[in-house]
């Protein structure tokens, strides 16, 4: 099962017990569990980390529904945090809720979850330096990830709303501004719009996040998992 209160009875029970602890499934079923509505293993995993600090996450691969690894081993210490679970913020959370208000709901098994992470992850400035490797990821994946029909039905209304009527045409242009993407995208080639919009809605954002968690927590460094630093 991938329900989150069985891991937090098998955590509490044995995990302290084990130099390392390793998780499948804990992409695919991190947010939610297998076919159900319950909580998945990312609750489990976050409220364990926070009650033992001396375990983090060694390794997270996303795909094959997810491994994570947890460990108590001084040595082996990633030299930063790996946070296999949504920061919250950031522009990979911005990219998806640009992303919705068009009408494309990702999955929880969608690949491109691990990649908007890895977006929020890289922060506003990351995803500025790395801006080409996000628009070749979101091109090269679209049609896998489902995107590309949605876009090409946008694509198609932009081309014939020369033939409406300006009531009509207003219509359109009202629901486009709610968005806030009226005027930004071509919808024949939307990525680098929908990359460049995200990161921009991100740095809006970015003062409204706090930048440590805790008295004892210095917003740059803390390895907390429900920490709220901000992504650089």
């Amino acid at each position: 099962t991938n329900l989150a209160d069985f891991l937090s009875q098998l955590l509490q029970r044995h995990g302290t017990n084990a130099k390392m602890i390793l998780i499948r499934g804990s992409q695919t079923f991190g947010e939610r569990a297998e076919g159900s509505d319950e909580p998945g293993l990312w609750l489990a995993m976050r409220d364990w980390l926070n009650a033992n600090p001396q375990y983090y996450v060694a390794v997270h691969r996303p795909n094959q529904y997810g491994l994570t690894l947890l460990s108590r081993d001084a040595h082996g210490k990633p030299d930063a945090p790996i946070i296999p679970w949504p920061l919250g913020y950031g522009p990979g959370t911005e990219l998806k809720a640009l992303l919705a208000s068009v009408g494309i709901e990702a999955t929880a098994a969608c690949s491109c979850n691990a990649f908007m992470l890895q977006m929020d992850t890289w922060g506003v400035e990351g995803c500025r330096k790395n801006l080409d490797v996000i628009v070749m990821r979101l091109r090269e994946k679209a049609n896998d990830w489902g995107w590309t029909t949605i876009f090409a039905d946008k694509a198609k209304e932009t081309s014939e709303n020369h033939q409406l009527t300006f009531a009509e045409k207003l219509k359109i242009g009202m629901k486009s501004l709610t968005t806030g993407l009226a005027f930004k995208m071509n919808w024949l080639d939307p990525y680098p719009g929908l990359a460049t919009e995200a990161i921009a809605r991100a740095e809006q954002k970015k003062t409204a996040i706090p930048s440590a968690c805790g008295e004892d927590c210095d917003g740059a460094s803390c390895t907390k998992p429900d920490c709220k630093r901000m992504a650089s």
